[in-house]
């Protein structure tokens, strides 16, 4: 997604929008070269009912008018049971390494 900031406030909004009981469970900036490494984990419910968990990693270019470009990477809308179980999954093979 390479768009000026207000076609990504939009897209942002469009995501997360319907989303209540938003919370975020992690959140990182790094500067990679001439760009921002961003990355967000959140947990949010858009029912009103089911919890998911969202994560997000961007790189963008920053310019006088705050964020010029973004290059985006999405793990989906994931049930929060799925991401849980994900999570360990990592853990384990990380230890085994």
């Amino acid at each position: 997604m390479r768009l000026g900031r207000e076609e990504i406030a939009r897209r942002f909004e469009g995501w997360f929008s319907r989303a209540s009981d938003f919370e975020v469970l992690d959140s990182d900036r790094a500067q990679i070269g001439g760009r921002n490494r961003l990355s967000w984990r959140f947990r949010l419910s858009r029912d009103g009912q089911s919890r998911e968990v969202i994560e997000q990693v961007a790189f963008v270019s920053v310019g006088l008018d705050g964020i010029s470009q973004i290059d985006l990477l999405c793990s989906g809308f994931l049930r929060e049971e799925e991401s849980v179980a994900s999570s360990a999954i990592d853990v384990v093979a990380s230890r085994g390494a």
